[in-house]
């Protein structure tokens, strides 16, 4: 049984494929926590059996007998979802076929149809009924369970191949048509699971070497702390990185894909406001040098993240920057006088001071250790120690560990 770490309470969740496999342990997952889960799948002995087993956790479960390629169907069970809960707030499409297993020219032809039916085809009509439901929840998430497959070229998976490659294709697509509502779709690749699709594919593997899918659910940081810890590692990972494109390398092209994809991918994140506030600098900046405005898109350009910044954080400091483009807050005061403090230190060092310099950076640890020019000051007492011992300065141990003057 796998362990439940994220509150999901009174959430309405599809998962598709539920009968065995990932889509089994999704479903328990979800129902043990809180959410009331449809559950779809074309064995209906399977399903009842999940149904009785997500009873006993006091879950509720409603059983969907249904086949992927019964077209008609999806549109029948989103209307009944409407009637009955109005909306859906989350969606697993994990339903799939493997296909044969043959290079491509032999491939049986009525099979190739069926699995990109089965694994493509089917989910873009789930999409088309669903959609509406998953955007009237205030946070609609949908899960494409897509394989490894789809990237690279394996000899043999053909036609599963292609279905999961069209598949990534779908889903990105449909994510970027939503990039502006509440709804978030995702791609997820479980690796190599031990599933009977699995078993089907590599006959030779022993199963007991694979993970279960509850087993990598378990290892997954979904405890909310863990969660938040790991999403704020990201994004900020996502923002240096854009820092790094623009002042670095001087791409603000990938500076701007970068940014934007935090903000898509990230969107509680605490980067969140800066990453709209780089994108509004970086747009200025380049309208102000080239003296040109994109007319042709709607967001490219400094006034579309300025109002942005004014609407989703108003009252911040970044939406005060925008006003009034001289407004420090505290913390960039603080910087700026630490700023300055370095920089004359560094003048100092270039007029061959090292000796006092040495003494000064020790008198700024010691006064301050959380500076944020720390770093280099370390860097330049290093950089004292090696040139004043060129000059036979008479060094002696100091302080912070590393050689002052005697």
């Amino acid at each position: 049984m796998p362990t439940v770490r994220s509150d999901l309470t009174n959430k309405v969740i599809l998962i598709t494929g539920a009968s065995r496999g990932i889509g089994r342990a999704v479903a328990l997952n979800c129902a043990q926590a809180g959410a009331e889960v449809i559950i779809s799948g074309r064995t209906i002995g399977a399903l009842e059996e999940l149904d009785d087993e997500i009873s006993k956790t006091d879950g509720k479960a409603t059983i969907v007998e249904l086949d992927q390629t019964d077209t008609a169907a999806m549109a029948r069970l989103a209307q009944a979802i409407a009637t009955r809960w109005g909306r859906l707030d989350g969606f697993v499409a994990n339903a799939g076929q493997l296909g044969q297993m043959a290079p491509m020219p032999h491939i049986d032809p009525k099979i190739f149809e069926k699995t990109i039916m089965v694994n493509l085809t089917s989910i873009w009509y789930q999409i088309a009924a669903f959609d509406t439901l998953l955007r009237a929840s205030n946070a609609g998430r949908a899960v494409l369970v897509s394989s490894g497959a789809a990237q690279g070229a394996r000899a043999y998976w053909g036609a599963y191949a292609v279905s999961k490659a069209g598949l990534e294709a779908m889903a990105r697509a449909w994510a970027a048509e939503s990039e502006k509502t509440k709804l978030r779709i995702n791609l997820i690749d479980p690796g190599a699971t031990r599933t009977a699709m699995r078993a089907a594919a590599y006959p030779g593997e022993d199963p007991a070497n694979l993970p279960t899918f509850e087993e990598l659910l378990a290892s997954l940081p979904c405890e909310s702390e863990a969660r938040v810890s790991e999403e704020e590692r990201m994004a900020e990972a996502y923002y240096n990185a854009g820092l790094d494109y623009r002042e670095k390398l001087s791409d603000n092209e990938k500076a701007i894909e970068t940014w934007v994809e935090l903000i898509e991918r990230l969107d509680s994140s605490a980067f969140h406001p800066t990453a709209h506030y780089q994108l509004f600098r970086t747009y200025l900046e380049r309208e102000i040098e080239e003296n040109y405005q994109n007319p042709f898109c709607d967001d490219c350009n400094s006034e579309y993240w300025a109002d942005e910044i004014v609407r989703l954080y108003p009252g911040s400091e970044w939406a005060r920057l925008i006003v009034d483009p001289e407004f420090l807050d505290d913390e960039e005061v603080l910087r700026e006088a630490q700023r300055e403090e370095y920089e004359a230190l560094l003048r100092r060092y270039y007029t061959r001071d090292y000796q006092n310099v040495l003494l000064d950076i020790d008198e700024v640890s010691e006064r301050d250790s959380a500076n944020n020019f720390e770093c280099k000051y370390q860097l330049l007492r290093a950089q004292c120690v090696s040139l004043a011992r060129l000059q036979g300065a008479g060094l002696r141990r100091g302080k912070s560990g590393c050689s002052g003057p005697g």
